[in-house]
């Protein structure tokens, strides 16, 4: 009921301020009302739209949130990445006495306090190789129960068959799909700061301007020339003007190729 009620709020409030606004054009009263109620009615349905899509919406937001986090481990420091995984894992887990050690973290678990190992593979792409080495050499300086691997890149089909083929240490693996949904449950607070980057002017600016909004600009640049021959108000007329020389400036545009260095 509250969707209704909001839909039809905003509908009101639109038919007000457009019939308000072109009751100052002098324009036929029958006039001004079909275009308020027409405004009303698109109005409306948009806002309808929205409010239906707002928690898919919302799952869609928290989805990419966490995809974002997951991926900024990988441009961490490779103790604060350690310290990102374990705050995790103990949102879950009984996790106490942890400790950075050699570039993994420490830590024991229940009563029967078993000791781990935690490991975050700062890679783009894992193979098992990156396991093994990393394994062998815990195994070699250091005595553990298991070995957590943290994944939050891509990893090849093999690296899911090393908790069968290791033992003394065991391993286990922590992959990109489990970590977020660990994210997304605890809701765990990582910082994405190394993913955020200062965009020039320049780029802000080929941002807009692009073949894809073309149409789109001068689409809106011929409704304002409509407007302005309808009701004769000179801002339509330079906004459409505006709009018009942005639509013919991204359609000539070239489209660039975009590189992992931008």
């Amino acid at each position: 009921m509250g969707k209704y009620l909001d839909t039809f709020s905003f509908s009101l409030s639109s038919f007000l301020i457009m019939f308000t606004l072109l009751s100052f054009t002098e324009k036929d009263i029958r006039l001004i009302g079909v275009l308020s109620a027409v405004t009303a009615f698109l109005v409306g349905v948009i806002v309808h739209w929205v409010l239906k899509r707002t928690p898919i919406l919302k799952f869609r937001r928290r989805r990419n949130e966490s995809e974002k986090k997951i991926k900024a481990l990988i441009y961490m420091d490779e103790n604060d990445a350690l310290n990102s995984v374990y705050g995790l894992l103990s949102q879950k887990y009984r996790l106490k006495d942890s400790i950075l050690n050699a570039g993994c973290m420490l830590f024991k678990e229940g009563e029967h306090e078993t000791r781990y190992a935690l490991v975050v593979i700062r890679k783009f792409k894992v193979s098992p190789d990156d396991i093994l080495s990393k394994w062998r050499e815990i195994k070699k300086n250091m005595s553990l129960e298991k070995i957590v691997f943290a994944i939050p890149g891509k990893s090849d089909p093999d690296v899911k068959l090393m908790p069968i083929k290791l033992a003394s240490p065991d391993v286990m693996i922590l992959d990109k799909i489990r970590l977020k949904k660990l994210l997304r449950k605890y809701d765990f607070e990582i910082t994405t700061h190394a993913l955020r980057k200062r965009i020039k002017f320049k780029q802000r600016v080929k941002a807009f301007i692009s073949r894809k909004r073309a149409v789109r600009y001068i689409a809106y640049a011929l409704l304002l020339t409509v407007n302005y021959i309808l009701f004769g108000s000179i801002l339509y007329l330079i906004f459409a003007s505006l709009l018009g020389f942005a639509g013919v400036f991204s359609f000539l545009s070239e489209n660039e190729s975009e590189f992992l260095s931008d």
